[in-house]
């Protein structure tokens, strides 16, 4: 996985508040119980994973494959330890506007039904921090982003198994 300054956005913000939670519940009484309950929070590589074949019956992989070095391995391991799941990734799109190149490795786009996998080291977008500063400042481009995420995520559910098909770079699609 990208060092952890790479990926200063997406690392390490949750264990502090999944550590402990309380479970109140109310008994038919009108009594209020509560307890705490515990989270494990495992921190591990998606593309060694430590978790036995089909161990979960359920996976979400959120604005997190376009930083792995090594997509190929991380989509075989996710099918190796998930029954079915939803890949969230950013497209090409998303890459031209709102640039993330110092720690994104990949874009996505689909051929047919095949997720399609695209470094973009070497690619800067025109646009620069535009996008970026108007997003920032703007809450109506919030809401327009909100409203057209499909535009510039790929968004999949798939069961069984889910592959990816690695393409070059960004710079030979676009030219």
């Amino acid at each position: 996985f990208p060092s952890h300054d790479m990926s200063r956005h997406r690392m390490g913000q949750h264990a502090a508040q999944l550590g402990k939670r309380k479970l109140v519940s109310i008994t038919p009484a009108g009594e209020k119980m509560e307890q705490d309950e515990a989270f494990e929070f495992i921190e591990a590589d998606v593309i060694d994973l430590p978790f036995p074949d089909k161990s979960f019956d359920f996976i979400i992989c959120k604005d997190m494959l376009e930083h792995v070095p090594d997509i190929e391995k991380a989509f075989k391991e996710i099918s190796r330890v998930g029954k079915a799941g939803f890949i969230d990734v950013p497209r090409l799109t998303s890459e031209w506007l709102w640039p993330q190149g110092d720690i994104h490795e990949w874009v996505f786009h689909e051929e047919g039904d095949q997720i399609v996998a695209r470094s973009v080291k070497d690619f800067k977008s025109p646009f620069g921090r535009l996008m970026h500063d108007a997003f920032r400042d703007s809450k109506e481009m919030q809401r327009a982003w909100s409203l057209s995420r499909l535009y510039f995520h790929l968004c999949r559910f798939w069961k069984d198994e889910v592959t990816v098909k690695i393409d070059g770079h960004v710079l030979d699609f676009v030219h």
